[in-house]
Protein backbone atom coordinates (compact mmCIF):
# COMPACT_ATOMS: atom_id res chain seq x y z
CA UNK A 1 0.00 0.00 0.00
CA UNK A 2 1.48 3.45 -0.75
CA UNK A 3 1.74 6.31 1.34
CA UNK A 4 -0.91 7.90 -0.11
CA UNK A 5 -3.54 5.71 0.42
CA UNK A 6 -2.62 4.88 4.28
CA UNK A 7 -2.34 8.65 4.98
CA UNK A 8 -5.89 8.68 3.38
CA UNK A 9 -7.38 5.79 5.72
CA UNK A 10 -5.50 7.31 9.05
CA UNK A 11 -7.57 10.30 8.60
CA UNK A 12 -10.77 8.57 7.56
CA UNK A 13 -10.05 6.50 11.04
CA UNK A 14 -9.37 9.80 13.12
CA UNK A 15 -12.53 11.37 11.92
CA UNK A 16 -14.89 8.20 12.58
CA UNK A 17 -18.20 8.28 14.15
CA UNK A 18 -18.82 5.80 17.34
CA UNK A 19 -20.99 4.26 14.63
CA UNK A 20 -18.46 3.80 12.36
CA UNK A 21 -16.17 2.39 14.71
CA UNK A 22 -18.74 -0.44 15.16
CA UNK A 23 -19.49 -1.07 11.93
CA UNK A 24 -17.19 -4.66 10.82
CA UNK A 25 -17.27 -3.61 7.51
CA UNK A 26 -15.01 0.03 8.06
CA UNK A 27 -12.65 -1.66 9.69
CA UNK A 28 -11.83 -3.63 6.64
CA UNK A 29 -11.45 -0.11 4.64
CA UNK A 30 -8.60 0.59 7.46
CA UNK A 31 -6.48 -2.57 6.73
CA UNK A 32 -3.22 -0.73 5.91
CA UNK A 33 -3.26 1.04 9.06
CA UNK A 34 -1.59 -0.26 12.44
CA UNK A 35 -3.40 -1.84 15.07
CA UNK A 36 -1.49 0.61 17.47
CA UNK A 37 -2.42 3.23 15.45
CA UNK A 38 -5.98 2.02 15.15
CA UNK A 39 -6.20 1.30 19.44
CA UNK A 40 -4.94 4.51 19.74
CA UNK A 41 -7.79 6.50 17.68
CA UNK A 42 -10.40 4.27 19.41
CA UNK A 43 -8.95 5.47 22.64
CA UNK A 44 -9.25 9.43 21.87
CA UNK A 45 -12.71 8.44 20.70
CA UNK A 46 -13.93 7.06 23.87
CA UNK A 47 -12.28 9.63 26.06
CA UNK A 48 -14.39 12.05 24.11
CA UNK A 49 -17.66 10.12 24.03
CA UNK A 50 -16.71 9.52 27.94
CA UNK A 51 -15.80 13.43 28.36
CA UNK A 52 -19.45 14.50 26.69
CA UNK A 53 -21.66 12.28 28.65
CA UNK A 54 -19.84 13.71 31.67
CA UNK A 55 -20.67 17.35 30.49
CA UNK A 56 -24.50 16.47 29.53
CA UNK A 57 -24.88 14.65 32.96
CA UNK A 58 -23.43 17.63 34.66
CA UNK A 59 -25.52 19.67 32.78
CA UNK A 60 -28.88 18.06 33.03
CA UNK A 61 -28.28 18.10 37.25
CA UNK A 62 -27.28 21.90 36.87
CA UNK A 63 -30.62 22.78 35.30
CA UNK A 64 -32.60 20.09 37.49
CA UNK A 65 -31.18 22.76 40.41
CA UNK A 66 -31.69 25.21 38.73
CA UNK A 67 -35.12 24.27 38.50
CA UNK A 68 -35.66 22.95 41.96
CA UNK A 69 -34.03 26.44 43.31
CA UNK A 70 -36.93 28.33 41.17
CA UNK A 71 -39.69 25.98 42.47
CA UNK A 72 -38.11 27.15 46.60
CA UNK A 73 -38.29 30.88 45.52
CA UNK A 74 -41.75 30.50 44.14
CA UNK A 75 -42.93 28.47 46.98
CA UNK A 76 -42.04 31.01 49.52
CA UNK A 77 -43.27 34.16 47.26
CA UNK A 78 -46.60 32.55 47.28
CA UNK A 79 -46.21 32.17 51.35
CA UNK A 80 -45.54 35.68 51.50
CA UNK A 81 -48.41 36.74 49.85
CA UNK A 82 -50.93 34.54 52.05
CA UNK A 83 -49.09 36.00 55.36
CA UNK A 84 -49.43 39.88 53.66
CA UNK A 85 -51.55 41.93 55.62
CA UNK A 86 -51.21 44.41 53.54
CA UNK A 87 -53.05 43.48 50.41
CA UNK A 88 -55.96 45.42 49.00
CA UNK A 89 -59.02 42.93 47.74
CA UNK A 90 -60.87 43.94 45.27
CA UNK A 91 -63.99 41.72 44.36
CA UNK A 92 -65.65 41.30 40.84
CA UNK A 93 -69.14 38.88 40.61
CA UNK A 94 -70.64 38.24 37.67
CA UNK A 95 -73.55 36.37 37.59
CA UNK A 96 -73.46 35.40 34.07
CA UNK A 97 -70.26 33.21 34.72
CA UNK A 98 -71.10 29.23 34.21
CA UNK A 99 -73.60 27.17 36.18
CA UNK A 100 -74.27 29.12 40.03
CA UNK A 101 -72.01 32.07 38.92
CA UNK A 102 -68.83 32.70 39.92
CA UNK A 103 -66.35 35.67 41.70
CA UNK A 104 -63.18 36.82 41.05
CA UNK A 105 -60.94 38.64 43.96
CA UNK A 106 -57.87 40.28 42.96
CA UNK A 107 -55.03 41.66 45.73
CA UNK A 108 -52.88 44.14 45.43
CA UNK A 109 -50.24 45.69 47.27
CA UNK A 110 -49.14 49.04 46.22
CA UNK A 111 -51.03 49.44 42.89
CA UNK A 112 -49.10 45.84 42.05
CA UNK A 113 -51.41 42.80 41.50
CA UNK A 114 -50.32 39.93 43.57
CA UNK A 115 -53.30 37.23 43.51
CA UNK A 116 -56.26 36.49 41.77
CA UNK A 117 -58.67 34.12 43.22
CA UNK A 118 -61.18 32.43 40.70
CA UNK A 119 -64.36 30.46 41.64
CA UNK A 120 -66.94 29.11 39.56
CA UNK A 121 -69.98 27.57 40.90
CA UNK A 122 -70.85 24.35 38.91
CA UNK A 123 -73.85 21.87 39.04
CA UNK A 124 -71.24 19.23 39.95
CA UNK A 125 -69.07 20.96 42.38
CA UNK A 126 -66.99 24.00 42.14
CA UNK A 127 -64.08 25.00 40.35
CA UNK A 128 -60.86 27.07 42.53
CA UNK A 129 -58.28 28.68 40.85
CA UNK A 130 -55.72 30.44 42.92
CA UNK A 131 -52.82 32.94 40.51
CA UNK A 132 -50.31 34.24 41.76
CA UNK A 133 -47.70 37.05 40.64
CA UNK A 134 -44.65 38.49 41.07
CA UNK A 135 -43.81 41.85 39.23
CA UNK A 136 -46.81 41.54 37.10
CA UNK A 137 -45.89 37.91 36.01
CA UNK A 138 -47.78 34.66 36.40
CA UNK A 139 -45.38 32.50 38.61
CA UNK A 140 -47.93 29.82 40.37
CA UNK A 141 -51.76 28.59 39.56
CA UNK A 142 -53.20 26.49 42.51
CA UNK A 143 -56.47 24.99 40.47
CA UNK A 144 -58.55 22.81 42.68
CA UNK A 145 -61.85 21.14 41.75
CA UNK A 146 -64.32 20.05 44.82
CA UNK A 147 -66.89 17.71 43.52
CA UNK A 148 -70.35 17.54 45.42
CA UNK A 149 -70.33 14.18 47.32
CA UNK A 150 -73.50 11.74 46.58
CA UNK A 151 -75.56 10.44 49.75
CA UNK A 152 -75.62 6.94 48.91
CA UNK A 153 -78.48 6.37 51.75
CA UNK A 154 -80.97 9.03 49.85
CA UNK A 155 -79.64 7.88 46.52
CA UNK A 156 -79.18 11.82 46.13
CA UNK A 157 -76.63 14.67 45.47
CA UNK A 158 -75.18 16.51 49.08
CA UNK A 159 -74.56 20.07 47.79
CA UNK A 160 -73.57 21.04 51.50
CA UNK A 161 -70.78 18.56 51.27
CA UNK A 162 -67.80 18.38 48.94
CA UNK A 163 -64.43 16.70 48.51
CA UNK A 164 -61.62 17.34 46.32
CA UNK A 165 -61.48 15.00 43.46
CA UNK A 166 -58.73 17.13 41.54
CA UNK A 167 -55.38 19.66 42.56
CA UNK A 168 -53.01 20.79 39.68
CA UNK A 169 -50.14 22.96 41.10
CA UNK A 170 -48.26 24.60 37.96
CA UNK A 171 -44.96 26.88 38.35
CA UNK A 172 -44.03 29.48 35.94
CA UNK A 173 -40.69 31.32 35.07
CA UNK A 174 -40.62 33.99 32.20
CA UNK A 175 -43.83 33.05 30.96
CA UNK A 176 -43.03 29.40 30.67
CA UNK A 177 -44.28 26.73 32.78
CA UNK A 178 -41.09 24.95 34.44
CA UNK A 179 -43.35 21.78 36.12
CA UNK A 180 -45.98 20.56 36.89
CA UNK A 181 -48.20 18.51 39.72
CA UNK A 182 -51.62 17.25 39.16
CA UNK A 183 -53.52 14.24 41.14
CA UNK A 184 -57.52 13.37 40.65
CA UNK A 185 -59.31 13.73 37.57
CA UNK A 186 -61.05 16.98 36.67
CA UNK A 187 -65.10 16.24 36.49
CA UNK A 188 -65.87 18.89 34.27
CA UNK A 189 -63.27 18.17 31.61
CA UNK A 190 -60.37 15.26 31.09
CA UNK A 191 -58.10 17.59 29.50
CA UNK A 192 -55.70 19.09 31.92
CA UNK A 193 -54.73 22.60 31.72
CA UNK A 194 -52.28 23.80 29.09
CA UNK A 195 -49.45 26.45 30.06
CA UNK A 196 -50.89 29.08 27.44
CA UNK A 197 -55.10 28.34 28.41
CA UNK A 198 -53.04 29.42 32.42
CA UNK A 199 -51.44 32.84 31.01
CA UNK A 200 -54.72 33.31 29.00
CA UNK A 201 -56.74 33.60 31.64
CA UNK A 202 -54.67 34.75 34.47
CA UNK A 203 -54.04 37.80 31.78
CA UNK A 204 -58.13 37.94 30.92
CA UNK A 205 -58.74 37.97 34.88
CA UNK A 206 -56.31 40.65 35.25
CA UNK A 207 -57.61 42.58 32.70
CA UNK A 208 -61.05 42.23 34.23
CA UNK A 209 -59.65 43.16 37.67
CA UNK A 210 -57.31 46.02 36.56
CA UNK A 211 -60.87 47.87 34.92
CA UNK A 212 -62.88 47.44 38.12
CA UNK A 213 -60.08 48.77 39.82
CA UNK A 214 -59.65 52.02 37.80
CA UNK A 215 -64.06 52.44 37.97
CA UNK A 216 -63.14 52.31 42.06
CA UNK A 217 -64.02 55.55 44.40
CA UNK A 218 -61.27 56.01 46.40
CA UNK A 219 -63.29 56.56 49.86
CA UNK A 220 -61.25 58.20 51.49
CA UNK A 221 -61.74 61.47 49.69
CA UNK A 222 -64.63 61.38 51.36
CA UNK A 223 -63.69 62.89 54.54
CA UNK A 224 -63.71 66.74 54.73
CA UNK A 225 -66.19 69.46 54.57
CA UNK A 226 -69.17 69.44 52.04
CA UNK A 227 -71.49 71.78 51.00
CA UNK A 228 -74.60 71.13 49.09
CA UNK A 229 -75.04 72.88 45.28
CA UNK A 230 -78.48 72.56 45.68
CA UNK A 231 -78.83 74.45 48.90
CA UNK A 232 -75.30 76.15 50.20
CA UNK A 233 -76.77 76.13 53.71
CA UNK A 234 -76.77 72.77 53.82
CA UNK A 235 -73.39 71.21 55.06
CA UNK A 236 -71.65 67.39 54.94
CA UNK A 237 -68.91 66.79 57.05
CA UNK A 238 -67.30 63.70 57.42
CA UNK A 239 -64.59 62.89 59.94
CA UNK A 240 -62.84 59.18 60.19
CA UNK A 241 -66.09 57.67 61.18
CA UNK A 242 -68.54 60.23 62.22
CA UNK A 243 -70.98 62.32 59.51
CA UNK A 244 -71.99 65.75 60.89
CA UNK A 245 -75.58 67.17 58.95
CA UNK A 246 -75.13 70.56 59.55
CA UNK A 247 -78.24 73.60 58.00
CA UNK A 248 -77.05 77.20 58.40
CA UNK A 249 -74.09 76.20 60.42
CA UNK A 250 -76.09 74.08 62.81
CA UNK A 251 -75.60 70.41 63.77
CA UNK A 252 -78.95 68.56 62.37
CA UNK A 253 -77.71 65.21 63.15
CA UNK A 254 -74.92 63.06 63.78
CA UNK A 255 -74.35 59.65 62.62
CA UNK A 256 -71.63 57.23 62.57
CA UNK A 257 -70.93 55.97 58.63
CA UNK A 258 -69.29 53.07 57.26
CA UNK A 259 -68.86 51.45 53.80
CA UNK A 260 -70.41 48.26 52.27
CA UNK A 261 -69.61 46.83 49.09
CA UNK A 262 -70.07 48.04 45.64
CA UNK A 263 -68.97 52.20 46.63
CA UNK A 264 -72.23 51.86 48.93
CA UNK A 265 -72.07 54.39 52.33
CA UNK A 266 -74.42 53.41 55.66
CA UNK A 267 -74.77 55.82 58.18
CA UNK A 268 -76.42 55.34 61.34
CA UNK A 269 -78.29 58.17 63.35
CA UNK A 270 -77.16 58.50 66.99
CA UNK A 271 -80.64 59.74 68.30
CA UNK A 272 -83.27 57.92 65.51
CA UNK A 273 -81.33 55.00 65.61
CA UNK A 274 -82.28 54.63 61.77
CA UNK A 275 -79.52 53.43 59.23
CA UNK A 276 -79.99 55.33 55.64
CA UNK A 277 -78.36 54.03 53.30
CA UNK A 278 -76.54 55.84 49.73
CA UNK A 279 -74.52 55.12 46.91
CA UNK A 280 -71.69 56.75 45.83
CA UNK A 281 -72.19 57.91 42.28
CA UNK A 282 -68.85 60.04 42.17
CA UNK A 283 -66.38 61.29 44.18
CA UNK A 284 -63.47 63.50 43.40
CA UNK A 285 -60.77 65.64 45.96
CA UNK A 286 -63.62 68.30 44.79
CA UNK A 287 -67.03 66.91 43.71
CA UNK A 288 -69.25 64.31 45.83
CA UNK A 289 -72.33 63.21 44.58
CA UNK A 290 -74.87 60.56 46.69
CA UNK A 291 -77.95 58.92 45.64
CA UNK A 292 -80.43 58.14 48.81
CA UNK A 293 -81.75 54.92 48.58
CA UNK A 294 -84.48 53.86 48.20
CA UNK A 295 -86.02 57.06 46.61
CA UNK A 296 -83.13 57.62 44.29
CA UNK A 297 -82.69 60.90 44.36
CA UNK A 298 -79.10 62.65 43.97
CA UNK A 299 -77.16 64.80 46.62
CA UNK A 300 -74.52 66.48 45.16
CA UNK A 301 -71.95 68.21 47.03
CA UNK A 302 -68.65 70.50 46.77
CA UNK A 303 -65.79 70.63 48.51
CA UNK A 304 -65.56 73.85 51.08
Amino acid sequence: MNKENMSEQKNNLQAATPGQLLNQRFWKTTSGVSANYKIICMATLLKNVVFFLLAFTYSTASFEQTKAEQIKSIRSECVAINRSTTLKKVTLKDENMPGGGGELTGFYQNGKIKKIVRLIGLSTGTDSREYYFKEDHLIFVDHKFNSFVHDKNKNETDFSNTQTTFRGSYYFNNKKLIDFVTSGRRSESGKLNSAKALLDEASSNLKLLNKKVAQTVDKRLIRGHWISREDNKAHLVFSDSVMTDLYNNKIVGTSGYWFGDDDTLFAKQKNEGDTLIYTIMSLSKTNLTLMYLPRGNLLKFKRK
